[in-house]
């Protein structure tokens, strides 16, 4: 089951219409508003998130799929990480990273915090994935510069 945690801080960085233009970048710019004016009304919606939170395993696309919005075809099984890098964040910008503490991207925590899963993850505290100890390493260099 997806964290539903990761919802939230996914939707403050979402960028519908460059998203869409990404995904449609023949369609004219009527249809280019039709579907963005669709899009947000949806998401900005009273229940959307509740929605979503409810059913958390579904994916940013498989959701607005499934609520009629059809258009989202091209990333029905796409992760929210690659959403994100389609409205042109890059990777770092735009892993969440979910723990106790809630659900924020990698780039929102402080720079003890990234350390000290460095240090679990040197000790073998906790069994964080590759690609995450990977990101961190490289948010922290970015720091340095």
């Amino acid at each position: 089951m997806r964290d539903k945690l990761r919802i939230r801080p996914f939707l403050r960085r979402l960028d519908i219409p460059e998203l869409i233009r990404s995904m449609y970048p023949a369609d004219s710019d009527t249809e280019l508003s039709r579907k963005i004016d669709t899009a947000v009304t949806l998401v900005n919606s009273a229940d959307f998130v509740n929605y979503w939170e409810d059913n958390s395993d579904l994916r940013f696309g498989q959701l607005m799929y499934n609520l009629n919005c059809n258009f989202f075809e091209p990333i029905y099984n796409h992760e929210e990480s690659s959403v994100l890098q389609k409205c042109g964040w890059t990777e770092i910008k735009s892993t969440i990273f979910a723990n106790e503490l809630g659900a924020k991207f990698i780039d929102e925590y402080d720079s003890d915090y990234l350390i000290e899963i460095l240090q679990e993850y040197g000790l073998s505290k906790k069994d964080h994935p590759d690609n995450i100890i990977a990101l961190v390493i490289e948010e922290l260099e970015i720091r340095e510069d």
